[in-house]
């Protein structure tokens, strides 16, 4: 299984946002979730990424209990782009695509990273952004920058929260 997920159930606070979920994703699998606005799409989104804590069932991605796996082996399995972003400093868009390869850079980024996010830049065909800042890009310019980002990560599941 790509993504297994039994009996989940997570709150907000006393809010119950998802209930007894289960779900079994196989690997190579393109899987779309429906369903309307507040229904818990992201927050399960979030769960499986790691990003909030399950407080009842199990996730396992790609075999592994997503709670034994370490941040570094999370972020080679799972890249995860949420519904927004709101960048604050004027990184680059080719600064910012490199943070997709947090996982793999000990100190910082070398010649196999730049490679990596000139590559995911250049697949999602926004190469000529590369210089520009992501804060002053239009926010589709600033949605495909964040695309490029999780492809550099180059993980072995993507979840796009709402990608368009």
């Amino acid at each position: 299984m790509a993504i297994r997920i039994k009996n989940l159930s997570f709150a907000y606070n006393d809010r119950k946002i998802l209930e007894e979920i289960n779900l079994h994703i196989q690997p190579r699998q393109f899987t779309v979730l429906l369903g309307k606005n507040g229904s818990g799409k992201s927050t399960l989104f979030k769960l499986i990424a790691g990003f909030l804590k399950n407080q009842h069932g199990e996730i396992s991605v790609m075999g592994h209990d997503l709670r034994e796996l370490t941040n570094t082996r999370r972020a080679r399995l799972i890249g995860f782009l949420p519904q927004r972003h709101h960048g604050v400093f004027p990184f680059s868009a080719l600064d910012v695509v490199l943070t997709g390869r947090a996982s793999y850079v000990a100190f910082t980024p070398g010649s196999e990273d730049r490679k990596a996010a000139g590559a995911a830049l250049e697949k999602i065909g926004i190469s000529h952004l590369a210089s520009r800042a992501y804060t002053e890009l239009s926010g589709g310019e600033q949605q495909l920058v964040m695309i490029a980002r999780v492809l550099a990560q180059n993980p072995r599941i993507i979840l796009l929260d709402e990608p368009t």
